[in-house]
C-alpha cells in the first residue's frame, strides 16, 4: 500500500464524508414521495452507470471466478444493507439514524475474530459494553431521542441496526476483496449485484419522475459515487488508523442537515447516547491501533 503523508488523504475521506452524508440527506427527502426499493434501485442503477466506464478496462481480461464469487457475496450484503439504511432514512430522524449506524465498528470486532482469526484486545471488549450501553440509551431513551410522537420507532431502530451489522460485514469482506479487485471494479460490482437483486422486487413499484425528481435522484447517485470513489481512494493512501477518526465528522453533517433541511434538534438522550457509541467506535480504533504497533 501506498501511504502518502501529506494531507490528500485526509481532504479526500472529509470530502467524501460531507458527499455521502449529503446523500442520505437527499435520500431521507426522498422517501416522503417515493418507496425505499425505488430508491435502492435508482441508487444503483445510476451508480453503476457511472462507475462501469472506469471499470472497463479491467473488465475486458475478465474478471477470475475468485473475484465474480467476491463480488456477489458483498453485493448481496450491500442490497439489504442499503434497503435497512434508507428504510430508517425514512423513519427517523437524520441524525438518530446516522448515531445507531456508529455501531458498525463494534459489530466488526466480532466480524473480524470469527471470519478472519483476528485477535480481540481487551479494550475491545470494554468498547463493545460502552456501545451497548450507549444503544440503549438511544433506544429506550423515549420518542423524543428516536422521533416518533407515540413512543418508540422499532422498525426504524431495527433497520438502522441491520444496516449496521451489514455494513460491518461488507467492510470486512472488502478488506479480503482489496486484494484482487481495483476501486473501479469494487464499486462497479456492488452497484451491479444490488440492483440486479432489488430488481424484481422494485420494478413494479417504480413510479414516474418528474423533472425535479429525477435531478433529485441524479445528485443521490453523483454524491454517493463520488462518497465510495474519495473514501475507498483516501483509505487506500494513508493508514486507516490517521484517517479513521474522521468518521466521526459524519455525526456533525448529520446533526446540520437534520436541522437546516427537516427542522430536526439532537435530544438529550441523542447526545449522550451517542456519544457512548462514538468513544466505544475511538476505543476500538485506538486498540486496532496498539495491536498493530505491538512487537510480534
Amino acid at each position: 500500500m501506498q501511504n502518502k503523508t501529506g494531507f490528500a488523504p485526509v481532504i479526500a475521506v472529509l470530502l467524501a464524508i460531507a458527499a455521502l452524508s449529503g446523500m442520505d440527506a437527499l435520500i431521507k427527502g426522498a422517501a416522503s414521495s417515493f418507496g425505499t426499493l425505488q430508491i435502492v434501485f435508482t441508487r444503483y442503477v445510476l451508480g453503476f452507470a457511472m462507475a462501469l466506464p472506469f471499470a472497463l478496462p479491467a473488465l475486458r481480461g475478465g474478471l477470475p471466478m475468485q473475484s465474480i464469487r467476491a463480488n456477489a457475496l458483498r453485493g448481496a450484503v450491500i442490497a439489504v444493507t442499503a434497503t435497512s439504511f434508507f428504510f430508517a432514512l425514512g423513519r427517523l430522524p437524520l441524525a438518530f439514524a446516522v448515531t445507531l449506524a456508529f455501531t458498525a465498528p463494534l459489530w466488526m470486532v466480532l466480524l473480524s475474530r470469527f471470519m478472519l482469526g483476528e485477535p480481540i484486545p481487551r479494550q475491545s471488549f470494554a468498547a463493545l459494553g460502552v456501545g451497548f450501553v450507549g444503544v440503549l440509551v438511544l433506544v429506550f431513551g423515549g420518542g423524543k431521542a428516536a422521533g416518533a410522537e407515540g413512543g418508540l420507532d422499532v422498525p426504524g431502530m431495527a433497520a438502522a441496526l441491520l444496516a449496521s451489522l451489514g455494513y460491518a460485514l461488507a467492510t470486512v469482506l472488502l478488506r479480503k476483496q482489496t486484494a484482487y479487485d481495483t476501486i473501479p471494479v469494487l464499486v462497479a460490482g456492488q452497484a451491479l449485484v444490488a440492483l440486479t437483486l432489488i430488481a424484481p422486487f422494485a420494478i413494479p413499484t417504480l413510479e414516474p419522475l418528474e423533472k425535479l425528481d429525477v435531478a433529485h435522484f441524479l445528485t443521490i447517485g453523483v454524491l454517493g459515487t463520488l462518497g465510495h470513489f474519495a473514501l475507498t481512494w483516501g483509505f487506500k493512501n494513508a493508514p486507516a488508523s490517521r484517517l479513521a477518526p474522521l468518521e466521526y465528522t459524519t455525526f456533525l453533517w448529520a446533526a446540520l442537515y437534520g436541522f437546516v433541511f427537516f427542522a430536526e434538534t439532537p435530544g438529550p438522550e441523542l447526545i449522550f447516547g451517542g456519544g457512548l457509541i462514538i468513544a466505544a467506535s475511538a476505543m476500538v480504533a485506538t486498540a486496532r491501533v496498539r495491536t498493530a504497533s505491538a512487537p510480534a
